[in-house]
């Protein structure tokens, strides 16, 4: 009796033994799967991967969210080149910039591109005037586009009596509002398409042109009135303070700008060709892209290039050549047919701006407020127009907009100008409408 009850006194002690080890084994079993799932998630995503690469993009601020979703659809692909797993991530940079960055070796804080993607061909037109080689192996075919058109209040546009061009704009009572063509997009694009060319020419505007065209852009400058900028003045334009009754704007701008506005203001599609944005992939030939990274590039590109990806430019307003153009809708309507040419490099721009400072432009209308209600004078009159060629008549600049004039010469050097008010542009830094989306 007393024998038998050892035994199973025995038996109980030697299971906690086997128990506790069970214990270590499972809890170590778990710890292990634990910190190898935390390794397999910091690595490639594919087994099949031996590493994990970034393709590192650079696009223009018009491009810039509409690259950055689709980016954000294709890192779900599992993307793979030469053995790594594929990310794709996106920088936002000025167009202009990115072309003047990329001819200089990058040399910037963010990593150098292997995809560019500009709003502008003239800047990739730049770039490929310093660098050949790196564009070299581009497709010209813009993935999408947006022409300049004119914005005018709805009462305005349907008192025109006859169907605007833009090799001849001029009609009663128009009165361009226009900006610095070297900082805003939109006068850039307007300016350009009162001197393209019609029929075969599809060749971007030279210096040549400038100088052929003075007397054009002369009829031009004669019915406009300087501005800040496109932004500030869609808003003069709605809130009816404006000296001027019609504004340069790309067609997908006015209507991110009419969606915010109740569609406060009508696009008018001016008959001729018309430069505009042109939103075009670039896989850059460089130094920092290397064969995986140029196979990632290239994916990419044909990714952006699939219906999937191009609906969701054509959803933000852009034009593409092959889809249904979408319905009119916020005061626009991209079923009009309209011509794009391509757009002009820097150098045209500054070409531009210095001979529009040379021109005399409208007068802006006197603001009563400010005047009093006292007739002036003939006296007082000529004194006014005195102090008007001799004072910088600079508009105060909008809030985000910094305010720049253009550079005169010095006094006792500068040749004899064409009588008229002394014209300055103010700046529109933002260089696009990008940030009212």
């Amino acid at each position: 009796m007393g024998r038998h009850a050892d035994e199973q006194r025995r038996r109980g002690i030697a299971a906690w033994p086997i128990v506790t080890g069970l214990a270590v084994v499972i809890i170590g079993g778990l710890l292990i799967s634990y910190f190898t799932f935390l390794e397999n998630d910091a690595a490639p995503t594919d087994a099949s991967c031996t590493s994990a690469r970034t393709v590192e993009v650079v696009a223009g601020p018009e491009a810039a969210k509409v690259v950055t979703d689709v980016a954000t659809v294709y890192n779900t692909t599992n993307a793979q080149a030469r053995g790594a797993c594929l990310s794709v991530n996106v920088t936002e940079l000025d167009s202009a910039a990115a072309a003047t960055a990329l001819a200089g070796g990058w040399g910037q804080s963010t990593p150098a591109p292997a995809v560019w993607v500009p709003d502008s061909a003239g800047a990739i037109a730049d770039l490929t005037a310093a660098r050949p080689t790196m564009t070299a192996g581009m497709t010209p075919d813009p993935l999408a586009t947006s022409p300049v058109v004119l914005a005018m209040d709805e009462a305005d546009s349907k008192a025109l009596s006859t169907p605007l061009t833009w090799s001849a704009l001029t009609a009663p009572g128009l009165r361009l509002g226009l900006a610095d063509p070297q900082s805003d997009p939109a006068s850039f694009f307007a300016l350009q398409s009162v001197l393209a060319k019609s029929g075969t020419d599809t060749k971007a505007l030279t210096a040549a042109n400038l100088t052929a065209g003075r007397a054009q852009l002369a009829e031009v400058a004669a019915m406009a009135v300087a501005t800040s900028g496109v932004r500030s003045a869609l808003s003069a334009l709605t809130d009816g303070t404006a000296d001027f009754s019609a504004v340069p704007v790309a067609e997908r701008d006015l209507n991110i700008f009419n969606t915010d506005n109740g569609d406060a203001l009508s696009a008018v599609y001016p008959v001729g060709a018309a430069v505009g944005y042109s939103i075009t992939a670039v896989g850059l030939s460089a130094p920092w892209v290397d064969n995986t990274v140029q196979d990632g590039a290239s994916a990419f590109i044909s990714f952006l290039a699939k219906d999937e990806a191009l609906l969701m430019f054509q959803q933000a307003g852009f034009r593409v050549a092959g889809l249904t153009p979408a319905p009119a809708a916020h005061g626009v309507d991209p079923s009009t047919a309209v011509t794009q040419y391509p757009g002009a490099g820097s150098a045209v721009a500054s070409e531009m701006a210095t001979i529009l400072a040379s021109l005399p432009m409208a007068e802006p209308s006197p603001d009563p407020q400010s005047e009093g209600t006292t007739e002036p004078t003939s006296t007082d009159a000529a004194a006014s127009t005195e102090a008007t060629e001799a004072i910088d008549p600079s508009p105060t600049s909008e809030p985000g907009e910094s305010a720049a004039t253009t550079t005169s010469a010095e006094v006792g050097t500068a040749p004899v100008t064409p009588p008229g008010p002394v014209i300055t542009f103010v700046v529109d830094a933002s260089a696009g409408m990008s940030s009212i989306e």
